[in-house]
């Protein structure tokens, strides 16, 4: 996110008939898996504003129905003004206006410095106590280069409490309101800083993704990805798998840049999950492409990025004179998303509802290996599966960060063959297969990775997996894939009359199942086909007919 704070107050002013792009449904069509309650889900377009933006901004679109709200960033340190001390008043006149006006408000807490000569966006608590990390005079803050942005130190277990602190506390402000849409978590792309590592940087994002799905269970988390250190397409198939989507900082359609090959390919195979939602941001409109040698205009970046990602959402950044002279018209002459317009179509195309029923028990004063739980569970709900990094933070709130059990239970249809069952726990794991056992590393331990084949009939089989955290990190995940497939034995069926008068013919009729060909002997010969008939020439001694069938 860069730049977005410092838009400039120029408009060039154009006229148009705002008869807008219908966005309202009776009955709701496609929408992502992960979205539990779609009156909550409102797909579409929304403008992207700075943090010093204000109703001046939001009357851009205040009666241009393309545009269901606005996504707005505030920065980290405004909103906790000292520790446990904080300031939502912005929030709430943001949202009381864009709710007069019929907008809906998108939140994203940034907590990078991008222009480097201001202070860090870190709360100021922590710039003087070097137990956040970082350096001076910053501290839960670092610079690289050297008078460069100001990033946070979001590795640092204390930082990572502090957002989470923050994302509680919004979430229990906010989340319960009907016009705030969704929350967006700060790209992926940072550079090596103090203690930095890609392993410990990765965690962090996922830390903070899961704090934040916490408090807001009830809206659409957006996670940004941009560039990595660590493999950004396990990363996002993570994410799906814990309900959280997935977006961009930035539409760029050239291919140095690398969003073209290795970020946009991460959005499709998500689609159907999560919801995903780039940005066009301050210096999109002007980026050269070296494609066809000058920027891509607001209709290219539009037809590119939706051809590229096909987005549920998508926000533009009021950068002007592009927004109003550009934007907005390729927007009105594109019409809805496709995906959004999937939702409003009124096809009722409800999400599965098939998963795993989890069992959440806490085990307050155990130790290694402890008896599994045969209490009442403290939380009982469905899980879609079993992929889970909870670091040091816990499944759900009614849950402990360490010294609790789950269990998941499942019953699935199986074709015939060979499945492998791996697991990666830390700590202990058990998984069973109709009540048989087939893993049983039920001990403290790092995560570690376990796999065992078993060979299943064609039908339904109850998988169980069982998992304990005692302390420290948590996380858990359980896999299934077919090594081989057991293909049935092929039968042949050959009937014939009882008996024959001789000098007359018989007719020989025949089939078969699971079989591709199928060979005749003794008194006839050659391939067959897998079923037919066949009419003997006059018989006058006793003749025998055989047909092997393989397949």
């Amino acid at each position: 996110m860069k730049n977005i704070a410092q838009a400039t107050k120029i408009f060039t002013f154009a006229l148009f008939l705002f008869l807008g792009i219908s966005q309202t449904a009776s009955a709701y069509g496609t929408y992502p898996t992960s979205v539990k309650n779609p009156a909550n889900f409102h797909p579409g377009y929304y403008m992207l504003v700075g943090y010093n933006a204000g109703k001046y901004d939001f009357d851009m679109i205040k009666d241009n129905p393309d545009f269901l709200g606005v996504k707005k960033v505030y920065i980290w340190k405004n909103l906790e003004t000292a520790e446990n001390i904080y300031n939502f008043s912005q929030i709430e006149q943001d949202l009381a206006y864009l709710q007069s006006i019929g907008k809906r408000l998108w939140l994203e807490v940034q907590y990078t410095e991008w222009y480097g000569g201001a202070s860090a966006r870190v709360p100021s608590y922590m710039w003087t106590d070097s137990k956040y990390g970082g350096q001076a005079p910053y501290y839960g803050a670092y610079q690289n280069p050297a008078g460069g942005p100001w990033y946070a130190v979001i590795w640092n277990a204390n930082v990572q409490g502090r957002f989470a602190a923050l994302y509680s506390a919004l979430g229990k402000r906010f989340n319960g309101e009907p016009y705030i849409e969704g929350i967006t978590l700060g790209e992926t792309s940072m550079p090596t800083g103090p203690s930095y590592s890609a392993t410990g940087v990765e965690n962090a994002f996922k830390v903070n993704a899961l704090a934040a799905k916490r408090a807001f269970p009830d809206k659409t988390i957006i996670q940004q990805i941009n560039y990595a250190a660590f493999d950004l397409q396990a990363f996002a198939q993570w994410l799906a798998g814990n309900g959280i989507g997935i977006g961009s900082p930035d539409t760029l359609l050239m291919p140095e840049k690398g969003q073209i090959s290795k970020v946009y390919p991460l959005y499709l195979p998500q689609h159907d999950l999560v919801p995903t939602a780039p940005d066009v941001q301050w210096g999109n409109y002007e980026h050269y492409n070296s494609l066809i040698g000058r920027p891509n205009t607001s209709a290219e970046l539009l037809d590119g990025g939706v051809k590229a990602t096909n987005p549920w959402y998508y926000f533009w950044v009021n950068r002007e004179p592009y927004f109003t002279r550009d934007a907005v018209p390729a927007i009105r002459a594109y019409g809805q998303l496709p995906a959004a317009a999937q939702f409003y179509a009124g096809t009722v195309v409800p999400p599965p509802t098939s998963g795993y029923t989890a069992q959440y028990w806490n085990i307050p004063n155990t130790t290694s290996s402890p008896t599994f739980p045969a209490t009442v569970p403290t939380l009982t709900r469905t899980d879609a599966d079993i992929n889970f990094f909870w670091g040091t933070s816990t499944p759900a709130s009614t849950i402990t960060a360490d010294h609790f059990a789950a269990r998941w239970t499942k019953t699935q249809n199986f074709t015939a063959g060979t499945y492998r069952f791996t697991v990666t726990a830390d700590d202990g794991i058990r998984v069973y297969v109709d009540n048989n056992i087939l893993i049983n590393q039920w001990k403290d331990q790092g995560a570690t990775t376990y796999s065992a084949d078993l060979v299943l009939t064609t039908g339904s089989h109850t998988v169980k997996v069982e998992y304990y955290e005692n302390k420290s990190s948590a996380q858990v995940k359980l896999s299934i894939t077919p090594v081989t497939t057991l293909t049935p034995a092929p039968t042949a069926t050959l009937s014939a009359p009882v008996s024959v008068t001789s000098g007359q013919t018989a007719t020989l009729t025949w089939s078969s199942t699971n079989a591709t060909s199928c060979t005749a002997g003794n008194g006839w010969t050659g391939a067959k086909a897998i079923s037919g008939t066949f009419t003997t020439p006059a018989l006058t001694t006793a003749t025998t007919y055989t047909l092997t069938c393989t397949g």
